[in-house]
């Protein structure tokens, strides 16, 4: 990586951190000032704060920052529940990366299998995806590149969304739990898709590996 690009990837972090927190903490859409205000806290400028919020960011019909990343405080499918306060997530790995980013001591993911309708949770203690009594879902996670391994595919800046609107479109539609590997494989019958299934701790292994920068921030910024 060029020198010159690290303090620009870090001030994305930290941006990134910092709406996360004020989301969680007002649960509801941030305004243009306070947008401003945190990309300034984080050193990011002008240019790359509008190139980040088309990338990454959801706004509202007021133009208000609704989500940033995959944590939104509009209405997903896939609902997050952190130390009781109710966001959603754009796909359901979301929570494996934000829950540990957001240092949560309780966390909850709830969403439902798209195929057969039955709801399915999974519960976090101290950021990490805790074993469950009952249904062990899977989770599907879609390559970026057929024949990419499943941390090259996720990691793959080269096919980065040029949108959040094909973000969601080419990733987090495709992206849910689901009870049984029957369903998954259901769901993706007939879709042009590569995809992996993955078992919920290698789903949280794989956000550990795609977003240790920002996970490396977070536990930084909370000393």
């Amino acid at each position: 990586m060029p020198v010159e690009l690290a303090p620009l990837i870090r001030s994305e972090d930290r941006f990134t951190l910092a709406v996360w927190r004020t989301l969680r903490e007002r649960a509801t859409a941030l305004d243009r000032p306070t947008v401003e205000r945190l990309a300034a806290g984080a050193g990011l400028r002008d240019e790359a704060l509008e190139a980040l919020l088309h990338r990454s960011g959801e706004l509202d019909e007021a133009g208000r920052l609704a989500g940033l990343g995959g944590l939104s405080t509009a209405d997903h499918p896939h609902h997050l529940i952190l130390e009781g306060v109710a966001l959603s997530a754009w796909c359901a790995w979301d929570p494996f990366f934000l829950v540990p980013a957001l240092g949560e001591g309780e966390a909850t993911l709830e969403t439902s299998d798209p195929i057969s309708g039955s709801a399915l949770a999974v519960q976090f203690a101290e950021g990490s995806p805790q074993p469950s009594a009952g249904i062990a879902p899977v989770l599907s996670m879609v390559r970026a590149r057929v024949g990419a391994s499943r941390a090259e595919a996720a990691a793959d800046n080269t096919s980065r969304p040029a949108s959040v609107e094909e973000l969601w479109s080419s990733f987090c539609d495709l992206v849910h739990l689901f009870e049984s590997r029957e369903t998954a494989e259901r769901f993706f019958d007939g879709r042009d898709a590569a995809f992996d299934l993955l078992s919920i701790p290698e789903a949280a292994t794989l956000a550990e590996e795609t977003h240790a920068s920002l996970l490396r921030a977070a536990r930084e910024s909370r000393g």
